[in-house]
């Protein structure tokens, strides 16, 4: 007559000669027998003491001679936490890049459509034999497209966590403080956001 073995864990029916449950795997050894893993708890039974040994000690010295076991669980295995606020700086640099796109973007398109109108004015003045001074118009206009690119750009560096885009968020934080009172609180945002602590591992850690 074969005996009938059950698993400690899923109850199932196993051989009596499995060490392990070859439904879910538990350990079916006697504890003695088993391997110590870092996440079981250590069982320790209390000794009875000598005869004659523990009425010879002080009764706060007097091993303990219950029968309840001690269980002691291992501490958990350290893990690595993020930064504090890591997750906030990256978010906000995201919101900031997001800002300067958008207002770079939206001035871009209206210079577009100024520059457009200026060009149709300029061929009505002409054939009226006005002189308009579209040369220093036009300059005027070329600048501010080369600064409007480069601000675009920058805010598409600090959406991207390039690492040159922090320095040219702050200098363009710093050109925005004069644009009292909208661009003042932008600049302001924007010197908080890329000075704060975590704001220069968040690009560091993008470059990696």
């Amino acid at each position: 007559m074969h005996q009938v073995v059950f698993c400690v864990k899923c109850k199932e029916v196993i051989l009596p000669t499995d060490d392990f449950c070859r439904f879910c795997g538990a350990d079916q050894r006697p504890p003695a027998k088993r391997t110590p893993s870092s996440m079981e708890p250590t069982i320790s039974y209390p000794v009875p003491p000598a005869p004659g040994y523990a009425g010879q000690q002080a009764p706060s010295q007097r091993p303990f001679a219950g029968g309840e076991p001690t269980i002691s669980y291992p501490s958990p295995l350290p893990q690595a936490y993020p930064a504090p606020h890591d997750d906030s700086v990256r978010m906000h640099i995201t919101i900031l890049g997001w800002i300067h796109v958008v207002i770079a973007g939206m001035t871009l398109a209206f210079m577009t459509a100024l520059a457009t109108m200026s060009s149709a004015a300029l061929g009505n003045a002409e054939g009226r034999g006005n002189d308009t001074g579209y040369l220093s118009q036009f300059q005027l206009i070329v600048l501010l497209f080369v600064w409007l690119t480069l601000y675009l750009l920058v805010g598409m560096g600090l959406l991207r966590k390039a690492g040159w885009s922090r320095i040219g968020g702050i200098v363009v934080s710093v050109l925005f403080l004069v644009g009292f009172p909208i661009g003042t609180i932008i600049g302001i945002y924007g010197l908080a956001v890329l000075t704060r602590p975590g704001a220069e591992a968040a690009f560091a850690r993008r470059k990696a």
